[in-house]
């Protein structure tokens, strides 16, 4: 029979086998979600092995000229492909994003794919502000390259370079996803599946021309009724320059001048939207509209469908 003194040790060591098993359980469980909280499982899907032409497959078949999704056929002839992308942005190496160039062109789509992962979990959105369905698609963590996130997150802390989004300080992991440096073009890539949002581009971004890709995608707005719309003397503009005009005003271009520069000088409405924008950074605009009865900001966040 074992002395005392031998079987105490013996409990000893037994406890702390026991909680080193279990600390070792909880810290291999929190290396999945690190950042964000848990994000929302789901059957598993083997990634694509080349995801931005997997992504650029699917845009083309799904968009119309006007950048609207037809996501009944996103669901019924694409879904494994798309499913594939999906689990490719999850479980991408985030090693990998070693340029500016990566980092944006990854996270845009990135948070393009998440988007028409949302509408297509909400079959019966029709409208996302009516709806009440910000805090669903923006602020539920969902996985990126290994970390759980927000969109909110995703577009504010690591784009934006905010260093507290919705109340909560940024994760670390986060914020070394980081591009060096604020790129305003962001707010013309990134699509928020609303008719409002900058038209949703029929090909992924892609690191070696993502500069190209989003100059497109700047004159592309900038010559739409999506920035600034005019009817007789009234004047919309669209709420992004509201909301993020300072972003493009750190550029040390005002954002009036800025978008001035890449439109066209035929587009309808042209010298109305000069009137207001020429030589103005966001507080004169917003103090332009707020002076003028029928100038104003305006947002609609009916759902992309095509169908």
């Amino acid at each position: 029979m074992a002395s005392p003194a031998v079987v105490g040790d013996a409990f000893c060591f037994t406890m702390r086998m026991t909680l080193i098993y279990s600390l070792s359980l909880l810290l291999a469980a929190c290396t999945v979600a690190p950042d964000a909280g848990p994000a929302p499982d789901g059957p598993p899907a083997a990634p694509a092995a080349d995801y931005e032409t997997t992504l650029t497959r699917i845009l083309q078949a799904v968009l119309t000229p006007g950048g609207l999704v037809d996501y009944q056929l996103l669901t019924t002839s694409y879904q494994d492909e798309f499913d594939s992308t999906l689990a490719a942005v999850e479980q991408f190496d985030p090693s990998l994003l070693t340029s500016d160039e990566a980092k944006l062109a990854f996270l845009m789509n990135a948070y393009n794919v998440r988007m028409l992962k949302n509408i297509l979990d909400t079959p019966g959105a029709t409208d996302i502000e009516s709806e009440g369905l910000f805090d669903e698609f923006f602020q539920t963590p969902f996985r990126v390259a290994g970390y759980n996130m927000t969109l909110n997150q995703l577009e504010n802390g690591i784009l934006r370079l905010k260093d507290t989004v919705d109340g909560q300080e940024l994760p670390a992991g986060l914020t070394a996803m980081r591009p060096s440096a604020l790129d305003p073009r962001i707010h013309v890539g990134l699509n928020c599946a609303a008719v409002s949002c900058p038209r949703l581009r029929d090909e992924a971004f892609r690191a070696a021309l993502v500069s190209s890709q989003l100059d497109a995608a700047l004159a592309d707005f900038a010559d739409s009724p999506k920035l600034a719309i005019t009817e007789g003397v009234s004047l919309t503009i669209s709420s992004i320059v509201d909301w993020f005009g300072e972003d493009f005003d750190a550029t040390g271009v005002p954002v009036g001048d800025y978008f001035l520069t890449v439109m066209n000088p035929s587009r309808p409405g042209y010298s109305t939207i000069q009137t207001v924008f020429q030589g103005n950074d966001t507080a004169a605009i917003r103090a332009v509209v707020a002076a003028e009865q029928q100038f104003s900001f305006a947002y609609n966040w009916t759902v992309n469908r095509a169908n």
